[in-house]
């Protein structure tokens, strides 16, 4: 229940990458639990003349073995969320990132990047969290919305998350699976609702073994864009059970750059697309909607509220816990 905010350092413009100001930053550490912090716009300073948001700077920046990251409140950053570090193969091991609430910065969790080696993230388990709006304050303005990047995973469970509100950009995805090494990871049970882009974005190689897109939900409700962008070779993936819609007339699937339409994607993939559900009670819910719902001026207010919060008094209603049920309770 730490508050972490607008850690900075000056001369940051122009993506000057010597000087890299992070909210957490852990390197080769056993165990560590971080939960029910809030970490809010660690990495610049608008009020700073030369403090400016770049890909260097992040609310976290991790390394570490048997790590727990829950129920966070992770906003605007300068570019990402949560950064996940491994140079070499299993070096960050037992990962856990449960019901935390991601919201603008560039990146919301990248787990890989940096190098291309076998493995390196061994054992990771991704929960129930929710990106919402990742990017609406374009910080580094490099106009993209990432909101999840996986790279060189062994045994990887991605199920139960809410990837939602991205309309701004086309250089944006939801899931995006891409790495020369990958096995025993599932995609599952995880709902697309509003992305511009991308919702599940995989680049395969023959190398890959194991792999599951399973049950998902993908519904896009205004964009003229692929709801899953494949490419490179189907057999080491299973897809299966996924739940698709779209109010574009072309094809919604795309494979090696190819729009392909339901019969398409099924001669290529080897799955029936379901239908998914596109009625629900009120999926235009975002941290602007709750915060006015508690009677605040906006997101923005909502969070400075937050960071006030004290021991003797502290508000259960400002949490990601709270945000995340009221967001997840739209899409019944």
């Amino acid at each position: 229940r730490n508050v972490i905010d607008t850690n900075y350092h000056i001369n940051t413009c122009g993506q000057n990458s010597a000087h890299r100001p992070s909210g957490i930053y852990t390197s080769h550490v056993d165990g560590p639990i971080i939960e029910q912090n809030l970490l809010d716009h660690n990495g610049w300073n608008e009020d700073v003349q030369s403090a400016c948001a770049t890909m260097y700077n992040h609310n976290m920046y991790l390394n570490a073995d048997d790590l727990i990251v829950r129920e966070n409140f992770i906003s605007r950053a300068s570019s990402m969320g949560i950064k996940m570090r491994s140079d070499k193969s299993d070096d960050a091991k037992r990962l856990t990132f449960e019901n935390n609430f991601f919201y603008d910065g560039e990146i919301g969790l990248g787990i890989g990047g940096n190098k291309d080696v076998a493995f390196r993230f061994v054992d990771v388990k991704i929960k129930g969290n929710v990106f919402s709006q990742v990017g609406i304050g374009n910080p580094t303005k490099r106009n993209f919305s990432w909101m999840l990047g996986i790279q060189d995973h062994d045994g990887s469970v991605v199920e139960d998350n809410y990837f939602l509100h991205q309309p701004w950009y086309t250089n944006a995805f939801g899931i995006q699976l891409k790495s020369t090494t990958a096995k025993g990871i599932t995609l599952r049970n995880n709902l697309f609702y509003g992305l511009k882009k991308n919702p599940i974005s995989i680049t395969a190689k023959s190398a890959w073994s194991a792999i599951k897109v399973e049950n998902n939900r993908i519904v896009d409700v205004e964009f003229d864009e692929c709801l899953i962008s494949h490419s490179g070779p189907f057999a080491p993936l299973t897809y299966s059970g996924n739940a698709y819609s779209s109010t574009t007339s072309k094809g919604w699937f795309c494979v090696d750059g190819q729009r392909k339409d339901k019969a398409g994607w099924t001669a290529a993939s080897g799955e029936t697309p379901k239908t998914a559900q596109t009625s629900f009670t009120d999926p235009t819910r975002t941290l602007e909607t709750y915060a006015k719902s508690l009677g605040y001026k906006d997101a923005v207010a909502l969070i400075e509220a937050a960071k006030k919060r004290s021991r003797l008094d502290y508000d259960t209603a400002l949490t990601a816990r709270a945000i995340n049920a009221y967001i997840k309770a739209g899409f019944q």
